[in-house]
């Protein structure tokens, strides 16, 4: 009786241990439906911050702050990215003539990152069998031309100019703490309040930063000098701040 009193003793061991095991399990994501997910969370044209800048003086601020903005928007339908092509010059090695016939920013980051999409996490990585943070920014960032430097979000971290959480535009870099790190993830924002970077649970996905864990780790922005410009192919359009 003892034993088997025993057996079952362990039965139930094993049992309660195999339900936990389960209920601990972190769910698996195909790399097609975080793919098609983020696809369809892509928004469709660029965001530019065209504000007057504050200067730092309260009256002169003010002012500024309720003139009308300088010049338009990107957003706006006077500017018509339609018709624009990029000069040979400044097309990024490797990208097909495709490239040429997507011509809004966000669409532009979008032809670089696609190809990405639902890449699983791995650290140091940077190619579709697996790429991390710093690696996906750091692909986009040279596919489109612009060079940054080091290689992690620390590094990135130190270049650009710091920009308002409301004054985000296309292109910008999104910094978020971690477990360990003050600054420990990166991405590139898009429009709409959403950005694409690759993630240790989904791989590289298009989140947005009101969902619960960005809101609370996020950090700030920075803005690489002409990158916008850069994507717009028009010199001068925004000022590279």
């Amino acid at each position: 009786m003892r034993f088997g009193f025993v057996l079952l003793l362990l039965a139930f061991i094993a049992t309660d241990a195999q339900a936990r095991k389960t209920k601990t399990k972190k769910p698996k994501y195909s790399r097609d439906q975080v793919r098609t997910e983020s696809l369809a969370a892509w928004p469709g044209r660029a965001e530019a911050d065209s504000r007057p800048q504050p200067v730092g003086v309260p009256e002169i601020d003010r002012l500024l702050a309720d003139r009308p903005c300088i010049g338009v928007s990107v957003n706006e339908p006077e500017i018509d990215l339609v018709d624009r092509v990029l000069s040979k010059e400044d097309r990024p090695r490797g990208i097909s003539s495709a490239f040429l016939g997507t011509l809004d920013p966000v669409q532009k980051i979008r032809t670089i990152a696609e190809p990405l999409l639902g890449s699983p996490y791995r650290s140091g990585g940077n190619g579709v069998g697996g790429i991390d943070c710093s690696g996906f920014v750091l692909t986009v960032l040279k596919g489109l031309g612009q060079d940054i430097q080091g290689r992690s979000s620390g590094e990135f971290w130190k270049q650009g100019n710091p920009v308002e959480k409301t004054r985000l535009q296309t292109g910008d870099l999104l910094f978020f703490s971690d477990n360990s790190r003050s600054i420990g993830h990166v991405a590139i924002y898009l429009a709409d309040g959403k950005f694409v970077h690759a993630t240790t649970g989904k791989g590289v996905i298009v989140s947005h930063l009101d969902e619960k864990y960005y809101l609370a780790h996020y950090k700030g922005a920075k803005r690489l000098r002409g990158f916008l410009e850069r994507l717009l192919d028009e010199p001068g359009q925004v000022a590279s701040r």
